[in-house]
């Protein structure tokens, strides 16, 4: 899938990318994260948005866990590949 904004200068496809990536709430639930399945999905558009976003929604948020478990669960979702 082809997306207009990668025609964009790189600098100001990552002011995109931070204006959607940080501040985040990132707080678990015993499902998962709130934010995990609305704002991260801009990590699956296409490939090339993929690789510019990937790392930035966890190098630029905090993530906070109420167990132990979710967090394991968390982690565990993004090792199994």
């Amino acid at each position: 899938m082809y997306s207009p904004l990668l025609n964009f200068p790189a600098e100001l496809r990552n002011e995109v990318w931070d204006y959607v990536l940080v501040g985040l709430d990132l707080s678990s639930v015993t499902t998962g994260l709130y934010a995990e399945t609305n704002t991260l999905s801009i990590l699956f558009v296409n490939r090339q948005i993929h690789e510019e976003t990937n790392l930035l929604a966890y190098s630029l948020n905090t993530f906070t866990f109420k167990w132990l478990q979710d967090m394991n669960t968390f982690l565990a979702r993004r090792t199994a590949q």
